[in-house]
C-alpha cells in the first residue's frame, strides 16, 4: 500500500508540480492553506507532511507547532519547502518541529529521496518508541531517589561495559532525560556518525542541526536549550530550567559532565581500535619476515648440498677419465690432489656459514616465538573487536 503524503501549500502549480515529482510512488493529497492543512492532516492522518513555509493564511511554522501540539498529528513527520535557505530558516523549521527542511527549486529525485528518508526514519522510530519508553520508565524508576551524584556514578559504571556507540547513545539519553530534559544526542567517530533522541533516530533535519551547533564553543545556550560539545559528542537539551537559576547550574553542569564522560569513553575505544590494527599490522609483518627467513634458510642449505653433489661428482669423473688420458702415476696423484684440495676449500667456505646460518636460525626462532606470543595476544583482541560496534 503506498504512503500518503499531504501537500500544505497555496501555490496550486507547486501542488501540481510536487504531484508529478511523486504521484508514481506516493498517494498526494493538497490542502490550499494553513488552517485547511490542519484540518485534512487532523482528519486523514496522511503519512508524512509537505508544508510551505510562507502562506498568507498562516504562516508554515506555525501551522507545524499547531500539528507537533495536538496528540493527533504529533507523531506525523513535515518536511518544510521554502525558498530561503540560510541556516536561521533552518534553526526556525526544527524550533518548530519539523523533520526536514527542503528549498525550492527542488530536484525531482533529491526530493523524492529525501521523502523516503523521512518515512524510513519514522518507520525505525515507532519500531523503537515502546522499547525506548519501557526502558525510559524503569531506569526513571530505578534512579528516582537517587541523588545527581549517584546518577553520574552510576552512568559511568553502565558505559564502561559498553564498547557499541549505539548503547552508548542510548544511556547517555536516559540519563539525561532523568533531569526532565529532552535530548538529542551525536557521537562522532572516524569512520562516521550516529544521532539518536528519546524518540529513536534524529531526523536529517535535527542532525544538521546537531552537526553545526559541534563546531560552535563548549556550552552553548539556546533559549530554552543547551548544546554542550566535545570532540566526539554533541548532546541538545531541550527544556533546560531557565526560571530557576540554581536548578539550571546544577542541571548545566551534571549534563556538561556526562558529555565530557562519554567522550573520554569514545576516545578510549577509538584508541583500542587503533592499538588493535597496529597489533594486527605487527602480526603480519612479522609472519612475512618468519616466512622469508625460513625460505632463505631452505634455499641456503639446497645449494650447499648442490654444491657438495656437484664437486663429488667432479672428482669421480676425474678419477674415471685416467683410464683414457694415458697420464702417469705421478700425473694422476697430481690430478687427485689438485681436486681434492678444491673440494676442501669449497666445503671449508660452506663450514664457514655455519655462524650465518646459527643467526639466522637463532632469528628464526625468535621471529616464531613473538608470532606464537601475537597470535594468542590477536585471539584474545579479535575477540574484543568483535564487540566493538561502532556504526
Amino acid at each position: 500500500m503506498r504512503k500518503t503524503v499531504l501537500v500544505i501549500d497555496d501555490d496550486d502549480l507547486i501542488a501540481i508540480q510536487l504531484e508529478g515529482i511523486l504521484g508514481d510512488f506516493f498517494h498526494v493529497e493538497h490542502a490550499s492553506s494553513g488552517s485547511a492543512g490542519i484540518e485534512q492532516a487532523t482528519a486523514s492522518l496522511p503519512d508524512m507532511i509537505l508544508l510551505d513555509v510562507e502562506m498568507p493564511d498562516t504562516e508554515g511554522y506555525t501551522v507545524c507547532r499547531a500539528l507537533k501540539s495536538s496528540a493527533a498529528t504529533a507523531q506525523l513527520p513535515v518536511m518544510f519547502i521554502s525558498a530561503h535557505a540560510e541556516t536561521a530558516d533552518r534553526i526556525a523549521g526544527y524550533d518548530a518541529g519539523g523533520d526536514d527542511y527542503v528549498t525550492k527549486p527542488f530536484a525531482p529525485d533529491e526530493l523524492r529521496r529525501k521523502v523516503s528518508v523521512v518515512l524510513r526514519y519514522q518507520q525505525k522510530n515507532r519500531q523503537l518508541a515502546s522499547e525506548v519508553e519501557s526502558a525510559s520508565k524503569v531506569a526513571m524508576a530505578a534512579m528516582a531517589n537517587a541523588g545527581d551524584t549517584g546518577r553520574i556514578l552510576n552512568f559511568l559504571r553502565e558505559i564502561v561495559g559498553f564498547t557499541g556507540f549505539g548503547d552508548i547513545a542510548e544511556a547517555t539519553l536516559k540519563i539525561v532525560e532523568e533531569f526532565e530534559l529532552d535530548a538529542s544526542i551525536q557521537l562522532r567517530a572516524k569512520n562516521g556518525t550516529l544521532a539518536r533522541n528519546h524518540r529513536g533516530f534524529c531526523s536529517p533535519l535535527e542532525e544538521s542541526v546537531l552537526s553545526t551547533m559541534s563546531e560552535c564553543g563548549r556550552i552553548v545556550d539556546l533559549g530554552s536549550r543547551s548544546a554542550f560539545n566535545y570532540p566526539h559528542v554533541t548532546i541538545i537539551a531541550n527544556k533546560m530550567p531557565r526560571g530557576s537559576p540554581d536548578d539550571y547550574g546544577r542541571v548545566k553542569d551534571t549534563v556538561a559532565m556526562i558529555a565530557e564522560a562519554v567522550d573520554i569513553h569514545m576516545s578510549s575505544l577509538e584508541l583500542m581500535l587503533e592499538s588493535i590494527k597496529r597489533g594486527d599490522t605487527l602480526l603480519s609483518l612479522l609472519n612475512r619476515n618468519a616466512a622469508t627467513l625460513r625460505e632463505i634458510e631452505k634455499h641456503h642449505n639446497s645449494q650447499r648440498q648442490q654444491s657438495s653433489d656437484i664437486l663429488n661428482q667432479l672428482i669421480k669423473d676425474i678419477e674415471d677419465s685416467f683410464y683414457f688420458m694415458g697420464l702417469t702415476d705421478n700425473q694422476e696423484r697430481h690430478l687427485q690432489n689438485l681436486a681434492r684440495d678444491a673440494v676442501g676449500k669449497a666445503q671449508a667456505l660452506y663450514d664457514e656459514s655455519i655462524e650465518t646460518e646459527a643467526i639466522m636460525k637463532s632469528l628464526g626462532d625468535g621471529l616464531d616465538a613473538a608470532l606464537q606470543q601475537e597470535f594468542s595476544g590477536a585471539t584474545e583482541a579479535t575477540s574484543e573487536d568483535n564487540r566493538i560496534q561502532l556504526f
